[in-house]
Formats: structure tokens, C-alpha cells, sequence
């Protein structure tokens, strides 16, 4: 698991997880409280993708497990003195069911969780909290826990020594540029995790308003921790940028794609159906197995869950579509497994 770093919005990259799960707040019946430093700097020197899942993580559990009450967002800054760098703080609070004392020893160990009687009746946190652990130290980070039984959860992330991305002011094409560089994945060119889930928020809305087709597809490289392994890093990036040429190649004027993290994307099949997806994806799928790897006797494959927007908000379509993924992994990999 490797770190890609370039410029990010901070204040857009927190503003825009808490859309994803805007609808589900609203169904509940809690209130979304955000508090963003306004004196962060415009850019940040972040691996998006990976901040993107941490704070997925944790938001989606408070969401989870709050009945009632308000969840928190609550981020800012902490300046070096020569004011290069920041110490990034952002905490997740609710005011959901709690975490016991004998809870809180386990709760970020997979394998641990199994026995955790606070969460059972909620169907438990999964691998989450596991993952999200270790991404915040692999961002040199640390993630700390606070909570008090019935009264709620806060879950506190600090990443130490984020770079500020320097901006000159006034001067247009070195914006534009850190424009560009904010909405673009750096290994394959591809849209990034914001963008591209920024993009799947618009067309939900529309498919909401106006009954507009829209199917989703996850797509992930097959056993691709094995190819690093095997061949190194490098040659691992090499295999991500040509698949995602590859798969952008394929894709309609009207479809996007956009690298939702490692070594797996997503494909926005807008104005169009599950079966036309499934033939997209199949002609998409057919052709990275064809691929030939120049000094490498492998054969590359990919797998795809899709799934069509009925009455999902964002983030059950995007589970769906996961599960889809997970299902088609789980049936021999090599394919395309829609929700059918």
C-alpha cells in the first residue's frame, strides 16, 4: 500500500464526504453539524484517495450508529512556525450508542471486532476501522478514540506535517494548473476519488429529479497485491496506467471513470441501463485480459460489480456496486457480476 500525493482543497475535499451521506442524515432524522477551519491553507500536499477513505470510514459508522442526535465534522490546522506545514486535525463525533471500556481494546482489530456486544445489533463496523487505522499511520498519522456508553463517539484523527501547496497570488496559470492537478489522479490521469464521486452526486440528483438512467460500475484489478509483489511497484504502475488507458479508451463520450483508490475504478455509465452497462463492462473486462506485458509472462484480468440507481442513495448505490465487485471476485474473478 503506497502514498500519491498532490495538491488538495481541504476545504472542499471535507465539505464534499458529508454529501455522500447527506440523504441517509436527513432519512434519520440527525442534524450535520461542520466546522472547518477557515484559516486552512488553500492546498495541501495529501494523498486524496486514502484521506477520502478514512473519513468514508468514519463517517459512515457514525452515521450508522446514531439514532438520534447530531454528528460533527470538526477540522483545522495547527501552523509550523515558518507556516510550510500544518499539523491536519479532523475528528468525527455522535451522539450514537457508544463504545464500551473492553470495546474500545478491540475495536480496531479485524479480528476482534467478532466479539464486541456494543455494535452486534447493528451488524458491526467490518474491516473499517481496522483499514482506517492503518492508513492514518501510513499517513504518519495517529487515530484516537473517546466515548462514553449511550452518550455517543469521537473518533480523532491527526496527521502530522502536511505540507502546504505553494499558490502565488494573482498569478492565473499556476492556479489553473493546481486546479487541474486537484481534480486528476497523478499515476494515471484519470479524474480522482473527489472529482469523480463529486460527478456521481450531480447525476443521482438528476436520476432523483428527473428519471434519468444512471448505472455505476466498480472495477478492480485482479490479484493485484500478488503483481507487486511478484514484479515491484513499479511495474505495478505501469500496469495501472495502461488498464485505465485501456478502460477510458473504451468508455462512450458520455461515460467517465475515475481512479476511486489503489487499484480500483470507478465508471459512471450515465443515461444508460444495467444491460448496456454489462456489455460495456464485458468489452472492457475481455480486453485487459488481452493484454499483452511487454518481458512478462502474466496474463492481467479485471473484475466489475455493477449496479442501476433505483431508490439508492449515494453511498447504497456505491455499496451495491462494491458488493457486486466482491461477488464477482468471489465467483472466480475474470467477470462482470451486475445487481440484477
Amino acid at each position: 500500500m503506497s502514498l500519491q500525493y498532490g495538491p488538495v482543497d481541504p476545504k472542499a475535499l471535507f465539505g464534499d464526504i458529508t454529501k455522500i451521506f447527506d440523504i441517509k442524515i436527513k432519512e434519520k432524522g440527525l442534524k450535520l453539524i461542520k466546522d472547518i477551519d477557515s484559516t486552512l491553507p488553500a492546498y495541501l500536499m495529501l494523498d486524496e484517495v486514502r484521506i477520502r477513505q478514512v473519513l468514508f470510514n468514519l463517517v459512515g459508522n457514525a452515521v450508522k450508529f446514531t439514532r438520534e442526535g447530531y454528528i460533527e465534522l470538526k477540522v483545522k490546522g495547527l501552523f509550523y512556525p515558518d507556516r510550510s506545514k500544518i499539523d491536519l486535525i479532523f475528528s468525527v463525533k455522535d451522539t450514537g450508542i457508544g463504545i464500551t471500556e473492553g470495546d474500545k481494546k478491540v475495536i480496531f482489530d479485524a479480528f476482534g471486532q467478532s466479539g464486541m456486544q456494543s455494535v452486534k445489533q447493528y451488524g458491526g463496523t467490518g474491516l473499517g476501522l481496522a483499514v482506517t487505522k492503518k492508513l492514518t499511520k501510513l499517513m504518519g498519522g495517529q487515530l484516537s478514540l473517546e466515548s462514553v456508553v449511550g452518550k455517543g463517539s469521537t473518533f480523532i484523527v491527526k496527521i502530522n506535517e502536511v505540507s502546504v501547496a505553494a499558490v502565488e497570488s494573482g498569478i492565473e496559470e499556476k492556479n489553473e494548473i493546481l486546479k487541474r492537478l486537484s481534480i486528476t489522479d497523478g499515476l494515471t490521469g484519470l479524474y480522482n476519488y473527489r472529482y469523480i464521486v463529486g460527478v456521481l452526486s450531480r447525476l443521482v440528483e438528476e436520476n432523483k429529479r428527473y428519471k434519468k438512467t444512471l448505472t455505476i460500475g466498480m472495477f478492480d484489478i485482479d490479484d493485484f497485491k500478488k503483481i507487486n509483489d511478484m514484479y515491484g511497484h513499479p511495474f505495478g504502475d505501469d500496469v495501472l496506467v495502461k488498464v485505465a488507458n485501456l478502460a477510458e479508451g473504451y468508455l462512450r463520450k458520455t461515460d467517465l471513470i475515475g481512479r476511486y483508490g489503489g487499484e480500483e475504478f470507478l465508471v459512471l455509465f450515465a443515461h444508460t441501463d444495467l444491460s448496456g452497462a454489462i456489455k460495456s463492462a464485458n468489452r472492457i473486462i475481455k480486453c485487459v485480459s488481452q493484454l499483452n506485458w511487454e518481458n512478462k509472462d502474466i496474463k492481467i484480468n479485471m473484475s466489475a460489480g455493477l449496479c442501476e440507481k433505483k431508490d439508492e442513495d449515494i453511498s447504497e448505490l456505491i455499496k451495491k456496486a462494491d458488493e457486486m465487485l466482491y461477488a464477482a471476485k468471489k465467483k472466480g474473478k475474470n467477470r462482470v457480476e451486475p445487481d440484477l
